[in-house]
């Protein structure tokens, strides 16, 4: 015969692990609940304005993206009169956007193209600063400065941007040929030991390359 089932104590109740994790869960629940509201009020707030700058962002980069073909098309037919107050207007009206990047460096080309060196040169740092995105472009940049460096013979600082541009990307196909063009620049610099060490350089890293014979007179004549 079943014994009848003994009716648990107020006190047992209490003492009950699985009871006495409720009530300190409930307590405090009470005690704190309008913060973890708060806190949830706050998260929600902050996920959905996430949300909408995505979405805007979004929106922003189609935008410029639908802008940026007229003045890239001035840009390649070296319209430049007509590219450059597009491309200034792309910039200021959507930063940020990929299309802003791309239009800053349009216009470091143009300047360079242009002859106005020291413009040519705030837009490739200004590109390098805000909006390093593909190796092909911070290289083409880095080269970009050395070069407007270069011809304001400013040689030294200019073999050194070219070269910075080897070392950051090493297996790009232009990098032999900015490797190259610091030899070019310690050589005017009048520091044939760097231009010699750089040429073997070149000889060692890129035997391959179509600069390969104009290092190795190089190596010899400095």
């Amino acid at each position: 015969m079943l014994k009848p089932r003994k009716r648990l104590s107020k006190r047992e109740i209490k003492e009950d692990p699985l009871v006495t994790k409720y009530m300190q869960v409930k307590q405090f629940w009470i005690n704190h609940g309008k913060e973890f509201n708060i806190i949830v009020g706050v998260i929600a707030v902050v996920v959905i304005i996430g949300f909408l700058m995505m979405k805007s962002k979004r929106s922003a980069e189609i935008k410029a993206n639908s802008q940026l073909a007229i003045p890239e098309t001035y840009y390649y037919f070296q319209d430049y009169e007509r590219a450059i107050p597009e491309l200034e207007t792309i910039i200021e009206q959507y930063p940020g956007t990929h299309s802003a990047g791309m239009a800053i460096f349009f216009l470091a080309n143009i300047y360079y193209d242009k002859a106005e060196y020291d413009e040519a040169y705030n837009y490739y740092e200004m590109y390098l600063d805000d909006y390093s995105e593909e190796p092909i472009f911070i290289s083409s940049c880095l080269a970009g400065k050395a070069s407007c460096l270069e011809n304001k013979e400013n040689y030294k600082q200019a073999a050194e941007l070219y070269f910075k541009a080897v070392k950051k990307y090493p297996d790009l196909f232009k990098s032999p040929y900015n490797a190259m063009n610091a030899v070019r620049c310690y050589w005017f610099a009048g520091m044939n030991n760097k231009g010699k060490e750089l040429c073997e350089y070149i000889i060692n890293n890129y035997p391959d390359s179509p600069v390969i014979q104009k290092a190795e007179y190089f190596a010899e004549v400095l």
